[in-house]
């Protein structure tokens, strides 16, 4: 359980399974996750959850938890919630044998509260509550403890705290408080500090991003709108300066992982679109930023390499050290038209013991677009959170799908990365790492969409002989880490080793022996 650290030292948060089944009919509009308000074809909720893990568990699909949207409880008139429960048409056993079931945690969503909660002392339940005509809102800190502490029984890990703009923006009282919205939030934080549960924020305004600086509890929040197949919900690398900013790993929502067809089996349900276009970009985004990841395929209709290049093969996502962000001259593009960019383009870095690399993602654009190391985040000729590896000769490579590394190319401010013109199917994503004493460069995985990650590379040593590294990951799985060795004449010598991480999931990979034990 991650509680009562800091924002800050708390883990990064494991790939995670989003489903969205309803027992009524869906608002408009909202996330489309395959199963959003459909089923299996003549199954229950509770075996269509069952189902979905035990087919990724078959098909090696890491997934370590499970989240829940608004569909599993009740709500009153205003659509707020009257009480935080399965309805008994949805689990009618609860949602402790389904956790017991999938042997995973949960993500669970909650949404604003309604005038007719049954938790209110004026609707004859125990605690105190603020009942306006449509809604209401909890005023005791009490009433987080039970409800967040009780809900660790059925497996709740996060709890997700959705429409925080309805339930400020829906209330006289919020409103015309200066104290009574700060009040919530930390009593709210205090509540799942005491469960021993961290919080997601969704649906922010700024200032509840901002807020979460006294909410240690809160360790990521929604920066994106909700996820649907097509659109471009992807885009927040500016958002995520914001949250990133104040400690929280942003989340651009769900998605789809493949381009396949996908319709609901139950027939209760239709997408606007019924394919995804841009998986890739989605899940790079999704990895890139620092958040969650949140496959929500059919079964059957993930793309399982591609979810596997977010992650190791127990699930835990490599990410970078720091959220992808938009590129500084973005703004100067925005505002005067030219000197940047001219459509997404973020850069992020990881550090591995003291050494940086730097991951750029040529997300979209309408015209090329020359990077130079000054236009990164990290860089030591950005001037911005300079990098401990100032000085350093620095290498680019481009992602290639998985395929060994090639085109190794210098990355100076004389030897740009280029970046074209493209669209969200067609992503280029680029790495750059720094040349180590003995000449080699840590090229990382060619299979995974942040190359070298602190998540997997830790314990870097390197001198003018060669170098070593640790690697983590699970028990027996097979690693392929790619290493390069730039000649004078410009060639370079690319080569692999494979590493296969024994008992206890960790092996130091030694270039230039070449082992990994």
């Amino acid at each position: 359980m991650r509680a009562r650290s800091p924002r800050s030292a708390a883990p990064h948060p494991p790939i995670t399974r989003r489903e969205r089944t309803p027992s009524v009919p869906p608002p408009l509009p909202s996330t489309r996750a395959a199963y959003y308000y459909c089923t299996e074809k003549n199954e229950t909720y509770a075996q269509t959850v069952e189902d979905i893990v035990s087919h990724a568990k078959a098909a090696g699909i890491p997934y370590r938890a499970f989240q829940l949207d608004s569909w599993w409880y009740p709500k009153g008139a205003s659509g707020g919630v009257t009480s935080w429960t399965p309805m008994p048409e949805v689990f009618p056993l609860g949602l402790q044998p389904v956790h017991a079931a999938i042997g995973m945690p949960f993500v669970a969503h909650n949404r604003y509260w309604d005038a007719k909660t049954v938790y209110a002392k004026q609707n004859g339940g125990g605690y105190d509550f603020i009942v306006e005509s449509k809604l209401a809102i909890p005023t005791e800190e009490r009433f987080w403890v039970d409800l967040l502490t009780n809900a660790t029984a059925w497996g709740l890990s996060v709890y997700e705290q959705d429409w925080l703009h309805n339930e400020f923006e829906g209330l006289q009282a919020t409103l015309t408080s200066a104290t009574l919205g700060r009040d919530w939030l930390l009593q709210m934080g205090r509540g799942a500090e005491a469960a021993e549960v961290t919080i997601q924020y969704c649906m922010p305004y700024p200032r509840h991003v901002l807020q979460s600086v006294e909410v240690p509890a809160v360790t990521q929040s929604r920066a994106s709108d909700d996820y649907s197949p097509q659109n471009d919900q992807w885009s927040l690398g500016v958002s995520s300066i914001l949250y990133h900013a104040v400690g929280l790993a942003p989340w651009k929502d769900d998605t789809w992982t493949s381009t396949a067809r996908q319709d609901c089996p139950s027939g209760t349900h239709h997408f606007a679109h019924d394919t995804e276009t841009a998986p890739v970009l989605e899940l790079m985004v999704s990895t890139l930023t620092t958040g969650p990841v949140g496959p929500s395929d059919l079964i059957g209709s993930e793309n399982r390499a591609n979810i596997l290049s977010t992650c190791s093969a127990d699930g835990v996502i490599l990410k970078p050290s720091v959220p992808a962000t938009a590129l500084d001259a973005t703004f100067a593009r925005r505002a005067f038209g030219t000197g940047g960019p001219d459509g997404e383009l973020w850069s992020s870095y990881s550090d591995v013991s003291g050494r940086r690399f730097h991951h750029v993602l040529c997300a979209t654009l309408d015209s090329p677009f020359d990077v130079l190391p000054a236009a990164i985040k990290g860089s030591s000729a950005s001037g911005f959170r300079p990098s401990p590896t100032a000085g350093a000769t620095y290498f680019a490579y481009q992602y290639a799908g998985g395929a060994a590394f090639g085109g190794l190319q210098s990355f100076s401010e004389t030897s740009p990365v280029h970046c074209p013109a493209n669209d969200k199917t067609n992503p280029a994503l680029w790495h750059a790492a720094p040349q180590l004493p003995s000449g080699h460069v840590l090229l990382g995985e060619a299979e995974k969409y942040v190359a070298v990650s602190p998540m997997r590379f830790t314990d870097l040593a390197a001198d003018t002989s060669g170098f070593s590294v640790r690697l983590t990951g699970a028990e027996g799985e097979s690693i392929a880490v790619y290493v390069a060795k730039p000649g004078a004449d410009g060639a370079s010598n690319t080569f692999k080793v494979q590493c296969i991480l024994p008992a206890g999931g960790s092996a130091v990979l030694s270039v230039p022996a070449n082992t990994c034990v």
